[in-house]
């Protein structure tokens, strides 16, 4: 099974100085939560069927993964990962595979994003990140951009007939905090870790 991990190194330098470190700490798709700390975060990235050149609609997530990082040790503590089947174009393009590393085989043999999302929200219950009413306690999810919580999840709990529970609404996206912190454009993920000196393992 492909595996990724994130390098976090606890200590590093800055290379320049932020101007503005004031902000909000969370946020949903059109406002933003005032201050709040958190005891874990949790690190999502979708990814979803696509194409090269051309619009591919719908798209459908294909691999839902998540790891749960301690704000106060920054150790990994456990992760949630599956593959889904996707349902409306279950063929991935050679694009896709490509772009992503995940292959036909794994997605054909995986789970339906409805019982994933359901296994998901389990999962999050039993860690006790969020009780019975669906309330998250004390976490923030972090992803890499908005795309992921403004745009995707939306979209397949629309195309899944599901309703979308509440604490996929706020969430960190870590490049409008890096822009912030070091008064520079992100980017995307390689650029942000190129100058902080990590890198991406896969």
């Amino acid at each position: 099974r492909r595996q990724r991990q994130m390098c976090i190194r606890d200590r590093y330098k800055p290379k320049y100085t932020p101007k503005n470190t004031k902000y909000s700490s969370t946020q949903s798709s059109s406002t933003q939560a005032p201050l709040e700390t958190f005891d874990y975060f949790l690190i999502l990235d979708f990814e979803a069927t696509c194409d090269n050149n051309r619009q591919f609609n719908p798209q459908e997530i294909i691999e839902f993964p998540t790891v749960v990082l301690n704000a106060k040790t920054l150790e990994i503590e456990t992760e949630f990962h599956s593959y889904c089947k996707p349902v409306h174009q279950p063929q991935l393009t050679k694009f896709c595979q490509e772009l992503t590393g995940i292959q036909q085989e794994w997605v054909d043999a995986a789970p339906t994003f409805p019982e994933v999302y359901d296994k998901y929200d389990s999962w999050l219950k039993e860690l006790k990140l969020v009780n019975n009413e669906g309330k998250r306690i004390n976490f923030a999810f972090v992803t890499c951009g908005d795309w992921d919580l403004k745009s995707m999840i939306k979209e397949q709990t629309r195309l899944s007939g599901l309703p979308i529970h509440n604490y996929f609404k706020q969430w960190i996206n870590i490049k409008n905090l890096y822009g912030t912190f070091y008064n520079r454009n992100p980017g995307g993920m390689p650029k942000m870790l190129s100058y902080l000196g990590l890198n991406i393992l896969f």
